[in-house]
């Protein structure tokens, strides 16, 4: 392309075109030259982990009748499935809310001394703690 050349007339690479295309503004998300948002950054591992809050919530309700861990699971599980499409957007609320479970269910775990629900949502949310902590 032409105006890919600068004015020495020598090509820039893809790479430094892109770079340069693209700041960081003060807000921490990537801008480019136009001041547009970059692109969006989904996660896969959280949408899955939202799907499987939301499945554990729906379950909870159709073999007990449970409208708490419909609203808890399938909401908090729908959260993360939306969350998940952007997460530059979203990383601290995601970060916040499966800390939350993650201690909220360890704890139910520990009065309850029963793996099932509460320590699978104990470790799923601390490996979703720890993925966000260290792919952001």
């Amino acid at each position: 392309c032409v105006e890919d050349l600068p004015t020495g007339g020598a090509p820039v690479s893809a790479l430094e075109h892109v770079s340069s295309s693209e700041s960081e503004s003060q807000s921490g998300q990537l801008k480019n030259q136009e001041g547009e948002r970059a692109p969006r950054t989904m996660d896969n591992f959280v949408a899955a982990y939202g799907a499987l809050l939301a499945l554990g919530g729906t379950m909870g309700f159709a073999k007990k009748g449970s409208v708490p861990s419909l609203i808890a699971g399938g909401g908090s599980g729908l959260l993360f499935v939306y969350m998940s499409q952007d997460m530059v957007a979203h990383l601290f609320p995601a970060r916040i809310m499966s800390s939350l479970l993650c201690l909220g269910m360890a704890f139910r775990l520990s009065k309850t001394q029963k793996f099932m629900p509460a320590g699978l949502v104990a470790v799923l949310s601390g490996a979703v703690v720890a993925h966000l902590m260290v792919s952001y």
